[in-house]
């Protein structure tokens, strides 16, 4: 079945596959709903999104921003006129519902002319300033911070905004207190942990995908010491993976914080399968079958255990999807339908790179000195295994009695 034309085949057919992928790839979508990892019977949740949330509206959409003054006194007349003129920008931003801060806050008195309204914050003068600081104490704590050394904006946006109007409102935002030279000392709402999460994430993507292949680098390299047996499964995981997060994202998969573990787990999944077939070939060359007929009986002999094994791990992560939790359901079977697809390339890409690479018997004998040394190691792990057992047992005794 594996013989060398229905290899080349099965290996144009995953080229061809592969190259539509990269033809007309999949946009990349994240998903930053923490509500996903709330069961949906909870009735906590339920109570949130039926009751509260319907009569007094969103608690998440807000942004609040801490303003202090790097460069003098909070209550300087400079910088208090400047970020008046950021907090009226901020109002008229499309998108921007209200804006509550010390700015707009005002006292009523009571005199000889009735009804009067002063405002907390006057700075027009200088002994108007000082007026306004005994005022802005019972503040402190809400709209001031206790120590007095910031002030701060309680921003409400739009509940209906989407990710995009999200990032563009945040960076507008953003963009008026550069132009006043002002920097938030601290900030936090949706619209910024959205944008900060999402990038967080493809960094970490990125530096778990890297981490990974770096591994298996060195495991490759520390277990066949030959370039065919290093390149040929970086290529094929790689583009096993390629596959697996295409269909994903085809299907309107969003990635979540969940899916920065999933490349992790494909070339675990994948790497240990082509360790099987890549070892049982090299024992086929060694015996001195021809390459040709050593690939195939290889892969005749193998692809049912290896499928196997593939298969029952698939079906661990699948039965995920029978938690109530929206993000391990989601996380469970798209990560079992991966494996599943990453071992379909394994099969289609493997055995057609194998055939066009050249391949000898590996002649592999106990001549270097790590070899003599990992050979001497085991031998002295053998001899001493019961004291080795002991001492392991021993050990968590004394473990355990030291924590009562």
């Amino acid at each position: 079945m594996f013989g060398k034309s229905f290899s080349y085949f099965l290996l144009i057919i995953s080229a061809l596959l592969t190259g539509l992928l990269l033809i007309f790839r999949p946009i990349p979508k994240f998903d930053y709903d923490f509500e996903q990892f709330f069961p949906h019977d909870d009735p906590d949740l339920s109570f949130y999104r039926g009751v509260f949330e319907k009569n007094f509206g969103s608690d998440n959409d807000y942004l609040l921003l801490a303003i202090s003054n790097r460069e003098g006194e909070l209550l300087d007349s400079a910088f208090l006129s400047h970020l008046e003129t950021v907090k009226t920008e901020i109002q008229s931003l499309s998108g921007i519902d209200t804006l509550i801060s010390i700015f707009d806050l005002e006292i009523p008195v009571v005199n000889a002319f009735g009804l009067q309204t002063f405002p907390v914050l006057d700075w027009s003068s200088k002994q108007n300033l000082q007026n306004s600081e005994s005022k802005l104490r019972q503040f402190k704590g809400s709209l001031i911070a206790q120590d007095g050394s910031s002030f701060l904006f309680l921003i409400q946006n739009d509940p209906q905004l989407s990710k995009k109007e999200g990032d563009q409102l945040y960076e507008e935002i953003l963009r008026i207190f550069d132009k006043q030279e002002i920097e938030p000392c601290a900030v936090a709402g949706k619209i910024q942990t959205q944008r900060d999460f999402v990038s967080l994430m493809q960094e970490e993507f990125v530096m778990f995908i890297g981490a990974s292949l770096v591994l298996m680098l060195l495991v490759l390299f520390w277990v066949f010491r030959k370039p065919w047996g290093i390149l040929i499964p970086i290529l094929v995981l790689v583009i096993g993976i390629l596959w697996a997060f295409g269909l994903i994202l085809l299907v309107g998969k969003p990635l979540d914080i969940m899916s920065v573990m999933q490349p992790t787990i494909f070339l675990i999944v994948g790497l240990s399968a082509l360790i099987h077939y890549f070892t049982h070939l090299i024992k086929k060359l060694d015996a001195g079958l021809c390459k040709d007929q050593a690939i195939q009986d290889t892969f005749r002999e193998l692809t049912f255990a290896v499928a196997l094994t593939v298969f029952t791990t698939s079906i661990g992560f699948i039965s995920l999807y029978f938690t109530p939790i929206p993000a391990l359901k989601g996380f469970g079977l798209w990560t079992g339908i991966g494996i599943l697809i990453l071992f379909l390339a394994i099969l289609g890409i493997t055995p057609g790179l194998l055939h066009a690479f050249p391949i000898g018997q590996s002649n592999h004998k106990l001549t270097s000195k790590s070899d003599r040394l990992f050979v001497f190691l085991l031998q002295k792990i053998i001899q001493r295994r019961k004291m080795i057992a002991l001492s392991i047992v021993t050990g968590k005794q004394i473990g355990r009695a030291s924590c009562r």
